[in-house]
């Protein structure tokens, strides 16, 4: 079996319903018959593939979200908590952050000034239109690579969107 086989719309679709009910990487695997670092192989070969897990996986994570929000709002005071522990942890948690989840938080907290601060470099190049916008944007984009490996995130998992960039986490189940 070849990954092409599993980049037809009707696989494809096949391997989004299994991520949005809840399998695991691990669990893909096995059903297409292959084993997880194969499928792994396969995901770097096709954005496809990488697209309907990711697709699956966040369809389902949205649901999830929603369902717990609806139960918070509606008065299950369980819900409310957990809602607002995840969702506020430096405020709400029983426990302080761990010396690495408050390295992680922080981590995330200058990635994501990184970003902001390229789309409005990008944003003010475009508006003065002055020099090659071609070189400056990829000076920018240089700078904010380098900026982003001093934090320890590999240039791989850096992927662009209409929107600027994002960190793809695709290896976790």
């Amino acid at each position: 079996m070849t990954y092409k086989e599993w980049t037809d719309s009707d696989h494809l679709e096949l391997v989004k319903n299994w991520k949005l009910h809840g399998l695991t990487n691990v669990e893909i695997a096995q059903r297409i018959g292959i084993a997880e670092k194969t499928l792994y192989v396969w995901l770097k070969k096709s954005p496809k593939l990488k697209k309907a897990i990711r697709g699956g996986k966040n369809i389902a994570r949205a649901r999830a979200e929603n369902a717990l929000y609806e139960l918070a709002l509606n008065g299950d005071r369980q819900a409310l908590f957990f809602w607002l522990k995840n969702n506020y942890r430096e405020r709400y948690s029983d426990k302080p952050l761990s010396p690495a989840e408050a390295d992680l938080m922080s981590q995330k907290a200058r990635l994501a000034k990184l970003q902001a601060d390229l789309a409005e470099a990008q944003l003010k190049a475009i508006k003065e239109d002055q020099g090659d916008q071609a070189t400056q944007l990829n000076n920018l984009l240089d700078s904010l690579k380098e900026a982003v490996l001093d934090e320890g995130i590999s240039p791989d998992n850096i992927v662009p969107t209409g929107n600027g960039l994002i960190i793809d986490d695709i290896s976790d189940s």
